[in-house]
C-alpha cells in the first residue's frame, strides 16, 4: 500500500538516521539534543519506534518514515524482511536469503534522498546503515544540493571510492570506526554537554557510535 510522505515543516537542527532498525541510534540523537527524521522500511520496527518514542513525536521532535530509500521514486516494492536478524533485510531478496533465514516480504514505498532534504531542509548530520543500498545513499548525496549537505556524515561498509566521492563534495576528513568495540561492549560511556548540562550515554549492541568532533 503506496504511503504518503508527511511534507511536516520541520525547523530545527535535527539528524536523518536512515536504517533506524530498533532506534537505538535516534534514542541517543534525542538525546543530545538534536530532532530526529527518521527512515525505516519495516512497518513492524516503525510501529515498535512509535510506541517508544510515543513522547518525542508528540512533542515533533521526531518523524518516523516508513519508507525505503531508492534509486528512483516509486510507488510501492518489496521489501524482505530477515527473519533470523532484522539488520539484515533489505530490498535486495538475494542478500536475506543467503542468510539462511526464512524471508518475509512485505510493500514498502520508496523515497529519494532529495525528497528528505527538500522536505526538512540540511541535517547536521547523516547515519546510514541500510542493507545494499548504502553506495546508493553516496551517489544521491553527491547530487544534492550545497546548501542541503550535513556538517557530518557517516555510511557502513565503505568502499574507497565513496571516500573520494564524499571528498568531492566538501567532507574533508574522515575517520575509520570499528563497529565491532561498540557490539562488544568495549567503547567507555559518552559524556556530553546539551545546553550547559552534562549528559552521559551508553552505546548498545545496534549503535553505530558518536559522531562530530
Amino acid at each position: 500500500m503506496h504511503q504518503k510522505f508527511p511534507h511536516t515543516e520541520f525547523n530545527a537542527d535535527y539528524v536523518l538516521d536512515l536504517g533506524m532498525h530498533i532506534g537505538d541510534d535516534t534514542a541517543y540523537y534525542l538525546h543530545r539534543g538534536y530532532s530526529v527524521v527518521a527512515l525505516e522500511a519495516n512497518p513492524d520496527l516503525c510501529e515498535q519506534a512509535s510506541e517508544r518514542f510515543k513522547d518525542a513525536l508528540r512533542a515533533g521532535r521526531l518523524i518516523i518514515l516508513n519508507f525505503a530509500l531508492v534509486a528512483s521514486r516509486t510507488q510501492t516494492l518489496e521489501f524482505h524482511i530477515c527473519e533470523k536478524n532484522l539488520e539484515w533485510s533489505s530490498l535486495e531478496r538475494w542478500r536475506v536469503e543467503s542468510t539462511g533465514s526464512a524471508v518475509r516480504t512485505v510493500q514498502v514505498s520508496g523515497l529519494l534522498l532529495s525528497d528528505i532534504l527538500q522536505a526538512y531542509g540540511a541535517p547536521a548530520y547523516i547515519k546510514c546503515d541500510i542493507e545494499g543500498a548504502d553506495g546508493e545513499f553516496v551517489r544521491q548525496l553527491t547530487e544534492a544540493a550545497a546548501e542541503q549537505l550535513p556538517s557530518f556524515v557517516s555510511v557502513e561498509g565503505i568502499a574507497l571510492s565513496w571516500l573520494h566521492d564524499l571528498e568531492r563534495i566538501g567532507f574533508d576528513r574522515a575517520q575509520l570506526v570499528n563497529q565491532a568495540r561498540i557490539r562488544r561492549k568495549f567503547d567507555p560511556p559518552f559524556v556530553f554537554d546539551v545546553g550547559g548540562e552534562q549528559r552521559e550515554w551508553t552505546f548498545k549492541g545496534h549503535s553505530s557510535g558518536r559522531f562530530g568532533l
